[in-house]
């Protein structure tokens, strides 16, 4: 490996003072201003601080370095690769879901947080690696807080791993504080300044907002003053601008500079992400079309100007209610700043924010961490396979509200993911193998299992649930694209429909026709390409869960507890597909209120309403569905709703959910939280586990 650091770069005028700090505390805070070069140069001072130091003696160990994004990691780690003269994949290499760039050359190794957490439940001490660098730590994502508790503890029995925290934000005196006090280092940025611009009232319709001044922006400014970045909230808002701004564009005069669309969001492929870091072809402007992943994990060249909605996909979960909403909601004043920001890395820029200065006096001042606003039961999970036995007690830099850990403990319980003792079961220990919400990983476990063996039919509908936007719908064709679509309907819902989706799919590889398939029937054959990568991870992780099932004589029983079903094979695979997921998915179910013209969910009563995009939208309302999701926009919907009978729920929950006058609940267990809920003549004994 070559060391040639930019001398351009502001950090490296710093890398002595930074490398006498790593050198001299066991944990550093660096704060290094956007454009100040510390994701690409920091890895590189610490591999060659680990080269000098292991000599001719032998292979040095690995500097970790984690993104909360797969595109950043990538990326980066092309870019160090090259600036090291050496082959990506060697001596620098990344690590992401389904693509892992590594060998035993590796020294430099870029990973999403994720990644780390999944070698840390195989590897508990981390042991091939010198230091972890956790980059981009102002995001405060679910994994990167997560492991943030998890090194505190690790360093406890490895205190030779060292650590170090890099912020983009000048708050970083909280890291500090969570470290112990860890001395903090400041490294200027590299910014030009940026004009901001508000609107004067509110834009009713972002999407059509952004839409109409990247336009107006194009024909006003000079065809050579840069490329434009525009912020939006997700996949469909994107592919739907997409489509919209070239159509318009071809209507432009033929003087015109023309336009190159390109969309960026983490659901695409790698190699489609990578055309927004190409230049645009000679005389076309760029315009990329983002999610939040462009504020600051990833740097795009050529950017002058950012067109910024003010708006965020967020996901919030409220643990009285037990819903888990995904909504958009406004930006932070820091997220705002970051994505001004963008417009001035390598000249004079301009940002036009979509929303009225008063509005952006109103918004947080910062993000609302990750870990305080999302479902932990996946996270708990983890931990308790990690035999984190006290989940209250476990260092959260911000810790989450307890009703929210309880709430999580319950959910596992209810599964039987964790004991009376609130210990992790052989089912949990095998759910914990797939990364996948526990009711899914459940489902999936089941679905190995007699009464039901519909093993590949569930994992190919957990996979399609796992990516998005597997329809792809222009707003001008809606009818056209339903039409289209109808042939794959399921009577029974959205979970049999993605079933009969994606083998029409693999009837169409076969005759390597899935192209024009995809195009006829408006499915996204990128998201398709990923469920197939999601499939195969899900089936390579069969084996090994099926093998501590069998292992635990009682655990096969316990998961799917069909007492109902005992020795009757399911002759009809919908019928095994919608039982299967009802044991595992219990929880999410919810009961038609004819008076109320709506649904009530089993937990908590709440109103929800199927969704239009649903197959069971306009069909007659069944008694008792179980949902996916939920979204809140205009009201709460559930997305991804299949039919199901009341009393299977009943049967596969009946830990859960009881008749009032029925017997009294068994012992609780200590740190769960009294209460009930009432659907009808149900009621639901939380805290009460399966024997």
């Amino acid at each position: 490996m070559r060391f040639q650091y930019a001398a351009d770069l502001p950090i490296t005028s710093a890398r002595a003072k930074i490398l006498d700090m790593v050198r001299r505390h066991p944990v550093v805070v660096l704060v290094g201003e956007t454009g100040s070069g510390k994701t690409t140069q920091v890895p590189q001072y610490l591999a060659q601080e680990l080269l000098g130091a292991a000599g001719s003696s032998g292979r040095p160990p690995v500097i970790g370095v984690t993104q909360p994004r797969r595109v950043a990691a990538i990326t980066v780690a092309k870019r160090v690769a090259q600036e090291c003269g050496v082959e990506l994949g060697q001596e620098v290499g990344y690590a992401v879901r389904f693509d892992d760039q590594t060998s035993t050359k590796t020294i430099i190794k870029y990973m999403t947080d994720g990644i780390l957490l999944r070698e840390i439940l195989t590897d508990t001490t981390l042991s091939k690696y010198a230091y972890i660098v956790l980059d981009e730590a102002h995001e405060r994502t679910l994994h990167g807080d997560v492991l943030f508790g998890l090194l505190k503890q690790l360093r406890q029995r490895r205190p030779t791993l060292k650590v170090i925290v890099m912020s983009a934000t000048l708050d970083a005196e909280s890291f500090s504080r969570f470290w112990d006090n860890a001395p903090m280092g400041y490294v200027a940025g590299r910014q030009f300044p940026v004009t901001v611009f508000y609107t004067v009232e509110p834009q009713l319709d972002y999407v059509d907002a952004a839409i109409t001044t990247v336009l107006q922006l194009h024909l006003q400014e000079g065809p050579l003053q840069g490329d434009m970045l525009v912020f939006l909230t997700g996949q469909e808002e994107i592919d739907d601008a997409k489509k919209i701004l070239e159509e318009r564009s071809r209507r432009l005069s033929a003087t015109a500079m023309k336009l190159k669309v390109v969309p960026l969001y983490a659901a695409l492929p790698p190699d489609k992400q990578m055309l927004a870091f190409a230049p645009a072809p000679p005389g076309c402007r760029k315009v990329i079309l983002s999610t939040n992943i462009a504020e600051t994990s990833v740097t795009i060249n050529g950017i002058r100007y950012v067109i910024d909605t003010g708006m965020v996909k967020a996901r919030e979960y409220n643990p009285n209610t037990g819903l888990d909403a995904l909504r958009a909601v406004p930006v932070s004043r820091a997220q705002a700043r970051q994505r001004a920001g963008r417009a001035g890395r390598e000249a004079a820029g301009k940002c036009f924010r979509l929303y009225t200065e008063d509005s952006f006096d109103t918004f947080a001042q910062h993000t609302t961490p990750e870990i305080q606003r999302v479902n932990l039961s996946s996270v708990v999970l983890h931990l308790k396979h990690l035999e984190v036995h006290d989940i209250l007690q476990f260092p959260f830099m911000d810790p989450p509200s307890k009703d929210a850990l309880v709430q999580s403990l319950e959910t596992l319980l209810a599964l039987g993911a964790v004991d009376a003792d609130l210990r992790i079961t052989p089912l949990g220990t095998a759910m914990a193998l797939f990364p996948l919400d526990p009711m899914h990983a459940k489902a999936l476990i089941n679905s190995f299992l007699p009464p039901f063996r519909c093993g590949r039919a569930m994992a190919v509908i957990i996979a399609m649930l796992s990516v998005e936007n597997v329809f792809f719908t222009p707003k001008s064709e809606q009818e056209t694209a339903d039409a289209k679509r109808r042939i794959f309907a399921s009577p029974y819902g959205d979970q049999l429909t993605l079933l009969n989706v994606y083998k029409a799919y693999q009837k169409a590889k076969k005759r390597r026709g899935q192209k024009e398939w995809a195009q006829e029937h408006y499915i996204n054959l990128r998201s398709m390409a990923s469920v197939d990568d999601v499939l195969g991870q899900l089936l390579e992780l069969e084996p090994a869960a099926r093998a501590i099932m069998q292992k635990d004589a009682g655990a096969g029983a316990a998961a799917a507890n069909p007492t109902a079903l005992a020795g009757v094979e399911l002759d009809s695979e919908d019928l095994q597909v919608r039982k299967c997921l009802t044991s595992a998915c219990f929880l999410n179910a919810a009961v038609w209120s004819p008076g109320d013209r709506c649904y009530r969910t089993a937990v908590g009563r709440n109103t929800v309403h199927v969704h239009p995009g649903s197959v069971l939208f306009q069909s007659q309302k069944p008694n008792c569905v179980i949902y996916n999701s939920v979204v809140h926009t205009t009201q709460r919907f559930m997305r991804f709703v299949l039919e199901v009978e009341e009393r299977w729920v009943l049967e596969y929950g009946r830990y859960v959910y009881r008749a009032p006058d029925s017997q009294p609940k068994k012992k609780r267990p200590a740190t769960t939280a009294e209460g009930s809920s009432f659907l009808g003549g149900v009621k639901r004994a939380r805290g009460e586990a399966p024997p």
